[in-house]
């Protein structure tokens, strides 16, 4: 196998090429990979598809011509994965583009936003010749387009309730039950002296939002949020909230008057 040289000029379109020499009409390249394209698509995004964009050419000083052995994708673990798109066409003598994959075209496998933003996601390429005498391969530029759908935005329902006893109160803490938009209704349905609670502010704050403090009154500051409007007459009040950079985690927080 034949070895590429200057594989990092593959970054941009400026006539400074990767090259590889192929020796023998039997022999084929070692990959050329392309990776660390900076990636941040949010979490909770679904990828539909990835295109790729080669810009290539041959050197054009013998009769074999250079064509693609094999054209993949390359996963976060540095593994190729996928479907192979290379094509039998020859490759042309200045430089061209060449374009790979589609918008709906996610190369045989899946994909989530950790994978694609990861710096080891990427393209292998690896090439061969016809006969006809030494030929070089060159590379000048490679691109990845991916094409997703932002997360949704999530909806929180929020109330607050007050009973006529503390042991009333619900205690719906880290590890207990699936809280849903129904959950404070149901309680206060099926605890007499327990009611909602209307004119109550609520905020929401992203993961590395921090708990003012059990005595802290009133609404705390930036990077919390607050509800557009204070539970309503039946004692709800809801938030809209883009996930994206938010991180794992949604914290909420009643305004203790």
């Amino acid at each position: 196998d034949d070895n590429w040289s200057n594989a990092n000029n593959t970054i941009s379109s400026n006539d400074q090429r990767a090259t590889v020499q192929i020796g023998s009409s039997g022999d084929i390249s070692n990959y050329l990979r392309a990776s660390g394209f900076g990636f941040t698509i949010p979490t909770g995004a679904i990828v539909y598809g990835v295109i790729a964009s080669v810009e290539r050419s041959e050197a054009n000083t013998q009769d074999a011509t250079i064509f693609d052995n094999v054209v993949s994708l390359v996963d976060e673990t540095g593994t190729i994965v996928g479907q192979d798109k290379g094509t039998s066409a020859n490759w042309p003598t200045t430089d061209a583009s060449a374009t790979y994959g589609g918008a709906a075209d996610l190369w045989g496998t899946t994909w989530v936003p950790a994978d694609i933003n990861d710096s080891d996601f990427g393209l292998a390429l690896s090439v061969g010749r016809t006969s006809g005498g030494d030929e070089t391969a060159r590379v000048d530029h490679v691109t990845l387009s991916v094409c997703y759908e932002p997360p949704p935005p999530v909806t929180i329902s929020a109330s607050k309730i007050v009973c006529d006893a503390e042991s009333k109160l619900p205690n719906f803490g880290n590890g207990g039950p699936d809280i849903t938009s129904t959950t404070a209704a149901d309680w206060v349905t099926a605890h007499p002296g327990c009611v909602l609670v209307p004119d109550w502010q609520f905020q929401w704050g992203p993961s590395s939002a921090t708990d003012p403090g059990g005595s802290f009154l009133g609404l705390a500051g930036a990077p919390w949020t607050t509800f557009s409007s204070p539970t309503n007459g039946s004692g709800v009040t809801t938030a809209q909230v883009d996930v994206t950079g938010v991180g794992g985690r949604i914290w909420v927080r009643e305004a203790l008057k």
